[in-house]
Order: structure tokens, then sequence, then C-alpha cells
């Protein structure tokens, strides 16, 4: 339902902003900064270390540790987006996986050569010694996945301020490649595509539950996609003054009941997303329909996969579609202050919260 993705939004997001704080990095020594250093820096809250009780911290570690391997490995790892291991199976897994109590978080596949990563999740005050061993015993899953694969371990910690430690195997066992091989060649090149979509129907079902009151249109000077990014699947912050890599493009914003926090989206993602939710619930029906014990052996038949390429290609392939093709009213302009806001943007996602947070 689409006001659960509001929902999960907002999960996410406060449990973060209760338990960290950002504050000014402190002055040292070296005279030249490194090139991407913003200044500031990340640590734990007063909150999180004199009033949380034992539990909700232990909630905050997972999220937090669970928040930042996902963003390494969309950010330092080249990954796509990362699945859940107990919500899905990943190609050339045993089917026995499912069924398997101990497995790492995250599974995802490689951004340029479609190969499988396993990634497990740390996250707590301290990086020690004893969790990444533990979490390097979760990545190794011997026969569930006996084609080739890479295991990455993302570690955070917070003794003085966020920091993470990656640590990366690709001594798997060798074979055949762990990568999705009932694709073509021209599936495995909407990859780009399909990870844009998946970043973006959290919030194209979250807008689509919000009255029209809480809708805005926004002129957002996004960055251009670059070649790094075919998409520009990466936020870049709006705080610097406009340049040539930069576009306007027009997006449909909305507030989050109960919150600061606004959330955009382009009109060519909006429709693109409109119709993979489409096609994705008419393949859920399709799934209930197969026997419960074969479900985790099926994954997408020739058609069911030709019919989700043809929603991305619907909807990347042509021009940008107009605001009034996609939504009956428009809602009224209004440009948050970037005095009052902290922004970041890609060409097709917009999220904006009070500076003060």
């Amino acid at each position: 339902m689409p006001d659960l993705a509001v929902r999960e939004i907002i999960s996410r997001r406060f449990l973060l902003e209760a338990c960290l704080e950002r504050r000014p990095t402190p002055k040292t020594s070296d005279p030249a900064p490194p090139a991407h250093a913003t200044g500031f820096e990340f640590a734990r809250s007063k909150y999180h270390d004199g009033a949380i009780e034992r539990s909700g911290r232990g909630a905050f570690s997972y999220l937090l540790g669970m928040t930042m391997a996902d963003w390494a490995g969309r950010r330092l790892l080249d990954l796509g987006p990362t699945t859940h291991a107990e919500s899905g199976v990943p190609y050339g897994a045993s089917p026995t996986w499912s069924r398997t109590k101990s497995l790492p978080d995250l599974f995802a596949y490689h951004r340029q050569t479609s190969d499988t990563w396993l990634v497990e999740a740390k996250g707590g005050r301290t990086l020690n010694v004893s969790s990444r061993r533990k979490g390097a015993a979760q990545l190794d899953v011997g026969a569930l996945l006996p084609g080739r694969h890479t295991r990455a371990l993302c570690a955070t910690g917070m003794t003085k301020r966020l920091s993470m430690m990656i640590d990366i195997d690709n001594r798997a066992p060798q074979g055949k490649p762990g990568r999705p091989t009932n694709l073509s060649a021209i599936q495995l090149d909407v990859t780009p595509d399909l990870a844009l979509v998946n970043s973006g129907t959290l919030i194209y079902l979250a807008l689509s539950s919000l009255p029209h009151e809480r809708l805005a249109m926004v002129t957002v000077n996004a960055p251009q996609a670059g070649a790094e990014y075919q998409r520009a699947v990466i936020a870049q912050p709006m705080e610097s003054e406009p340049d040539g890599n930069r576009s306007d493009i027009e997006m449909l914003v909305g507030t989050l009941p109960g919150s600061d926090l606004k959330v955009g989206i382009s009109s060519r993602l909006y429709e693109t997303c409109g119709l993979f939710v489409t096609v994705q619930r008419l393949l859920a029906g399709r799934r209930r329909r197969i026997p419960k014990r074969l479900r985790d052996r099926v994954l997408y038949g020739e058609h069911d996969l030709d019919m989700l390429v043809g929603a991305l290609a619907e909807g990347f392939g042509g021009e940008e579609p107009s605001w009034e093709s996609l939504i009956e009213t428009i809602p009224a302009s209004d440009q948050p202050s970037q005095r009052d806001f902290l922004e970041v943007a890609t060409q097709d996602i917009y999220i904006a919260t009070e500076e003060r947070a």
C-alpha cells in the first residue's frame, strides 16, 4: 500500500536523526584537507549516549550498519540496489537458501559486471575484531552459493565519529559466475535504469499517497549525468553555487506527514516507476499461483523479464514527459530556501530537510 512507503521512510530517518548529530570537523594541523571534505562529520548524539535504552541502541546500530552498507555498495563498490538475503534468493543459489537461518545481510549485483556480491553489515559503538569475525563467518555460505561471487564486510563504528571499515574477499569459490545467467545482454544493459527505479519506487509510492495540499512543484538545480554514473544515481549536495554541470529540472515534491522531510521525483522517473509498479503487481499475482515449495526456485520467466525490461524502455526511452500528462492537477510552485534546508539531488530524485536537523 502506498501509505506504507511514507511510514517506511519516516521510520528509517528518525532513528538515525535521533542518535546521530552533524558537527563541524575539528581543526587539524593538516594544511590541505581532502578535496572531498565537507567540513562536517557525524558523531553519536547526547540522546544516544544518555537517554536511549539498550534495546533502542541495538536497533539503531542495526539500522546504521545496514544504511552504511547500502551507501558503501552504491557509492564505493559500484553495486546496484541491495536486497535483504531473507527476502530474496541470489542467482545461482541453492534451493535451500531461503530455509537457512544464518545468512549474510544483503546481496547485490555489480553495476558493470553483474557478478553477485554478498554483503554483511555490522554497526556498533566500536569496530571490534570479534564482531568483524562473526560477520566474516556469516559471509561464508559454502554450498548455498557455489558459483563465483565476491564477499564484502562493511563495519561501521562510532567511537569518536562515524567511521567505516570495508573488507573485500574476492577469493570466493571458482566456477560459473554467480550472475543472472538467464538475462540477455540487452537486459543486462538496463541494470543502471533498474537501480534508479528501485531507488525511486519508495518515493513514488509515498507521493502517490499524499493529499494534494502536501505536494508542490519545485525547480531543482540538479547535477547532470556524467560518464561515471550513467543515470547520476549518486546524490550531490546543492549547497554550492550553480555551475555548467547543473540543469533546472521540475520535480514533484511532497512533505511527509509529521516531519520536515521533503522528497521529490522527476517526471520521467515518476512515469517509469508507475509502469514498473503495475508490472510488478501483475507478476506478484502470477507468483502467488506457484506452489509455495517452488517459489524460491522460480524467479522470472522469459516473458516476465520482457515485461520488466519493456516498462523500463517505455519510461526512459522517450522524451521527458510533461507533468500535465501524468497527474490530474498540478500543485503550486514552491522553492525551499537553501538557507533553511539541506538539499541533495540527482537528475531524478530530490531530498531536503531543515538545516537544524
